[in-house]
């Protein structure tokens, strides 16, 4: 990936794509499309959507699996960019396809992103990249709690398509993080209306959530307090 080579010494953070051609494993006991959301959209903090003449089959939920995904990541507060292209279509294009595509695009509350040619998409999916990144980076002054320790530079993992970043710092970072947003999907509210609860901002819950923020154990326990919970629970691996 490009912006990896140009930008993730300085950044201290390395973006890994995941497909879910080549990264997502068999499951059975629901719909292929759950599947899919409970190993990579879930745990997802940005969520890249490509469309050129199809919009896709339909699930149970939503008029596609990607519009379903844009939908659960919207819902969840992560950094969704979606775009459109602007090539020349295939021969046999299925015009059914284009007018549900259209449809859809015409339903997308929000800013999209347009593109005509390859080049155009990665250099706009870079200045994307380069914008998450310092979001994800940047300490809140109105949202951290007092004693905070600065997080150490550590490589972290994006998605460009409908992938996943996930990070990679300390166990008890990652272990933190994962039970945060797990308190959170419980409740099932976005990281904002969640962050609004327990009285943080919203980029300072997403850097505990993806293991960015290494809090100090007062800040962990008046977290617990807030949360209503003890700070093993938040603590705690799996069992």
């Amino acid at each position: 990936m490009n912006w990896n080579s140009g930008r993730s010494h300085d950044a201290h953070v390395v973006l890994r794509p995941l497909w879910w051609e080549m990264d997502a494993v068999p499951g059975l006991g629901v719909d292929a499309q759950s599947v899919l959301n409970r190993q990579l959209v879930d745990n997802a903090d940005i969520l890249v959507a490509l469309f050129h003449s199809r919009l896709g089959a339909p699930t149970a939920r939503s008029a596609s699996g990607t519009g379903e995904e844009i939908d659960r990541a919207v819902n969840r507060g992560i950094p969704v960019h979606v775009y459109f292209a602007e090539m020349p279509y295939p021969y046999a294009v299925d015009s059914l396809e284009l007018d549900r595509l259209r449809t859809f695009r015409l339903s997308l509350r929000g800013l999209y992103g347009k593109y005509s040619s390859n080049e155009e998409l990665a250099a706009k999916v870079r200045t994307a990249m380069d914008h998450d990144v310092a979001h994800f980076a940047a300490l809140s002054p109105s949202g951290h709690l007092p004693d905070e320790e600065q997080p150490r530079p550590s490589p972290v993992a994006a998605a460009a398509g409908d992938g996943v970043w996930s990070a990679g710092p300390g166990t008890i970072q990652r272990t933190l993080g994962r039970n945060m947003r797990a308190l959170r999907q419980a409740e099932g509210v976005s990281q904002e209306a969640f962050a609004a609860l327990i009285g943080v901002h919203r980029t300072y819950l997403g850097g505990i959530e993806v293991g960015l923020r290494n809090l100090t154990l007062s800040s962990v326990e008046r977290l617990a307090e807030r949360l209503g919970v003890t700070p093993f629970d938040l603590l705690q691996g799996p069992s």
